[in-house]
């Protein structure tokens, strides 16, 4: 499913391709080389996404799919570390 929105407070609600609302809450906020990137957990699930935020001219956040295969694999495995670390 690929999403994006803007971040307003910490309950988000997205409209997938298909039109379907998805109810999420950002459970994480981490950095990782000077990129943000936020977790979030679909309303009575149990699995969570990552999401990356971009910034735009005012500073607005918004959340972004991670596109690069590669990418996402590098940082779901660091944020795994992240918490086995703490």
């Amino acid at each position: 499913m690929k999403l994006g929105g803007f971040i307003v407070d910490n309950k988000q609600i997205f409209v997938d391709e298909e039109g379907n609302k998805h109810e999420f809450e950002i459970v994480d906020v981490f950095e990782v080389e000077n990129k943000d990137y936020a977790v979030l957990q679909e309303k009575g699930q149990e699995e969570a996404i990552i999401l990356k935020i971009e910034y735009d001219k005012e500073d607005n956040k918004t959340l972004k799919t991670i596109e690069d295969d590669n990418e996402f694999m590098e940082i779901r495995d660091l944020y795994y570390q992240l918490l086995d670390d703490e």
